[in-house]
C-alpha cells in the first residue's frame, strides 16, 4: 500500500510536469510580443506588436495606455474649394483668370508666355498687342467693351455692368443696346428704331429692322407699333404680349425650357461651351480666325499663317519670327520682308519698333506715324484718325454698321453664312 502511494505521487508530478511543459510555450512572457488583441496591460502584450520582437515595455506594441484605443489618422492632401468664376474666366491654381488676354494663363492655366512674345491677345501669346487692343502689363484688351479694362487699364466695371464705347453702363438684354439710362431693341422699338431716339411717326409708324415702315413684313406682326417674329420673339412668343418666363426661350413660337447646359440668348437656347456667337456669355462672338472651346475663343490660324509661341504669326512679315519661328531680325537688319530680314521695308511701307512694316496710312495703331494710335471707336483713313459715326463702330481698322455689314454681323468678326445675309444685326 505504501509502495502504492509512492507511485500515485510519482505518476501525479509527471503528469503536472508534462502540462507545464506542454503549455509553457502557449503563456506570453513578460516583454514578449503576442498576437492577443487584449488592451490595457502596459507592457506586456502591447498591440499587435511585431512577431519575434522583445523588451520588457513593450515598445513594439500599441500605447499600451489602460482602457484606451489608440487609432492613427493620416493627413489627407489639399483639395480643392469647388472655386466657381464668373462667365469667361477660368479657375486657375484657385484664382479666376481670364485665359484669353492674361500673360500668366494663356489660352490655358499652364502656358505663361515667354519674354519673345510677353503680350496675351485672344489667348495667345505675341510681341505686341494688336491694334484695336491696349496693352495692359502684357493683357491685350479691348478698351471699347472689356469689363475688365473699359476705356482705360485699371477702370473695371462692377458687378450687373458691361463696357460699351469705353464706358461701364447697365448691361443690357441680348439684341439691345443702350440708350440713356435704358435698353432699347434697335431691330423694332418704334420709339428707338436704328438708333437711340429715332421715333417712328406719321405714314411710317412702324419699326422693322432698325428701319421705320408704314406696315410689317409679312412674317411679321404688329404689336404696338414693333414689327415682331412671334415665331422667335421672347416678349411676344406665339402672339402679341405672351412673354416667355425666365430660362424659357421662344422657338416656333412656343416658350421652351433650356436644358442644364444651355442659356437663353436672344431667341434660342445656346451652349456658351460651344457656340461661336456666344462664346462664354451671351454675345461673345469669336473672331472669324476663331472657333468656341470650353467657354473661350481659341484661334485657329488662317492660311499662310503659322503658330509661333501659341500665336499665329505671318512669318513673311513677322519680325520676331521671320522665316521661322524664334528667327528674330536684330542688328542692321531689324525688319523682316518676304521672310527675310532685311535693312529697310519696301516704299510702301514705314519701319516701326518691334521689326513691324506697316502702312501708317491705315493702320490704327500708327496712324500717320509709328506710335500714334487712334482713339476708341475710330478708324485710320489715309494717315489720320476719323471717329465713326452712329451706328457704325470699328471694326479692326474701319467703321461698319453691324446691323447690316456681312462681315461683322451683330458684332465684330460675326461672319454670316454665304447664302445669309445680315438684317438688324442677326444672320438669317
Amino acid at each position: 500500500m505504501r509502495t502504492a502511494r509512492v507511485l500515485n505521487r510519482v505518476v501525479l508530478a509527471m503528469v503536472v510536469g508534462c502540462l507545464a511543459g506542454c503549455f509553457k510555450s502557449t503563456a506570453p512572457e513578460a516583454g514578449s510580443s503576442s498576437s492577443s488583441t487584449s488592451a490595457g496591460v502596459t507592457g506586456a502584450t502591447g498591440g499587435s506588436g511585431t512577431t519575434g520582437a522583445t523588451g520588457s515595455t513593450g515598445a513594439t506594441g500599441g500605447s499600451g495606455t489602460t482602457g484606451a484605443t489608440t487609432s492613427t489618422t493620416s493627413a489627407g492632401s489639399t483639395g480643392s474649394t469647388g472655386q466657381t468664376c464668373a462667365a469667361g474666366e477660368t479657375a486657375c491654381s484657385g484664382e479666376c483668370v481670364n485665359t484669353q488676354n492674361d500673360p500668366e494663363h494663356c489660352g490655358d492655366c499652364a502656358t505663361a508666355c515667354p519674354s519673345t512674345a510677353s503680350n496675351c491677345s485672344r489667348g495667345n501669346c505675341t510681341a505686341q498687342c494688336p491694334a484695336n487692343e491696349i496693352d495692359c502689363s502684357g493683357a491685350c484688351a479691348d478698351e471699347a467693351n472689356d469689363p475688365t479694362h473699359c476705356g482705360s487699364c485699371t477702370n473695371v466695371c462692377s458687378a450687373g455692368e458691361q463696357c460699351v464705347s469705353g464706358q461701364c453702363e447697365a448691361a443690357c438684354p441680348p439684341r439691345e443696346q443702350h440708350c440713356g439710362s435704358s435698353c432699347a431693341n434697335f431691330n423694332n422699338d418704334p420709339a428707338n428704331c436704328g438708333a437711340c431716339a429715332n421715333a417712328c411717326t406719321g405714314a411710317t409708324p412702324d419699326c422693322s429692322g432698325g428701319h421705320c415702315v408704314a406696315n410689317c413684313p409679312g412674317n411679321q406682326q404688329n404689336c404696338s407699333g414693333s414689327c415682331v417674329n412671334t415665331a422667335e420673339d421672347l416678349a411676344n412668343c406665339g402672339a402679341c404680349g405672351h412673354a416667355c418666363t425666365s430660362g424659357q426661350a421662344c422657338v416656333s413660337g412656343t416658350c421652351t425650357t433650356c436644358t442644364s447646359s444651355q442659356t437663353v440668348c436672344g431667341a434660342g437656347c445656346v451652349d456658351e461651351q460651344t457656340d461661336n456667337n456666344n462664346c462664354g456669355a451671351c454675345g461673345n462672338a469669336c473672331q472669324r480666325n476663331a472657333s468656341c472651346v470650353s467657354g473661350a475663343c481659341v484661334t485657329q490660324c488662317a492660311t499662310g499663317n503659322s503658330t509661333c509661341n501659341g500665336t499665329c504669326v505671318d512669318t513673311l512679315s513677322d519680325g520676331a519670327n521671320c522665316g521661322s519661328c524664334g528667327n528674330a531680325c536684330t542688328g542692321a537688319t531689324p525688319n523682316c520682308s518676304v521672310g527675310q530680314c532685311v535693312a529697310t521695308c519696301n516704299a510702301l511701307e514705314t519701319s516701326c519698333p518691334g521689326g513691324v512694316c506697316t502702312s501708317t496710312q491705315i493702320d490704327p495703331a500708327n496712324c500717320g506715324a509709328c506710335g500714334t494710335k487712334c482713339p476708341v471707336n475710330s478708324a485710320c483713313v489715309q494717315g489720320a484718325c476719323q471717329s465713326c459715326t452712329s451706328p457704325q463702330v470699328m471694326c479692326g481698322a474701319r467703321c461698319v454698321d453691324t446691323q447690316t455689314d456681312h462681315n461683322n454681323c451683330g458684332t465684330c468678326g460675326n461672319r454670316c453664312g454665304m447664302n445669309q445675309t445680315c438684317t438688324a444685326g442677326a444672320c438669317g
